[in-house]
């Protein structure tokens, strides 16, 4: 099983990020064709929904409660089993591997991966 801070499982991770955005619903954004404009729009778009909780959680813990609230923009798999797959995936792990972590976990790590890739692609799309 791959660590969670490899090379691998961070291409994977920012290539799903970059395949569930979706901001067709968000007349205020434009539809993106970069991959940096998506993911600044995709930025502004949590920013004007939760900037209320960005100020008492701070921008990693409000981004992993505004994902698990199922945003519009944004459309990760939610049932577990898919969780669960797609972590397979991403940590080249087997059936045995992942089932030492029980659904919470596997949630848990998952959104983990999504928000830590997710920031990490917003601070270099800024700086290009």
């Amino acid at each position: 099983m791959l660590k969670t801070n490899s090379k691998e499982v961070k291409l994977k991770v920012r290539a799903y990020i970059m395949d569930c955005i979706d901001l067709s619903e968000y007349e205020k954004y434009k539809q993106s064709t970069s991959g940096r404009d998506a993911i600044i729009d995709l930025y502004n778009v949590f920013y004007d929904e939760f900037k209320f909780n960005i100020k008492q959680q701070g921008e990693y813990n409000a981004f992993k409660k505004w994902v698990s609230g199922m945003p519009t923009a944004f459309n990760i798999d939610f049932v577990t089993a898919d969780v669960v797959n797609i972590l397979k995936f991403w940590l080249n792990a087997t059936d045995e591997e992942v089932k030492k972590y029980n659904d919470i976990q596997s949630w848990n790590l998952f959104i983990h991966l999504i928000a830590r890739e997710f920031f990490i692609l917003h601070k270099k799309a800024l700086e290009s």
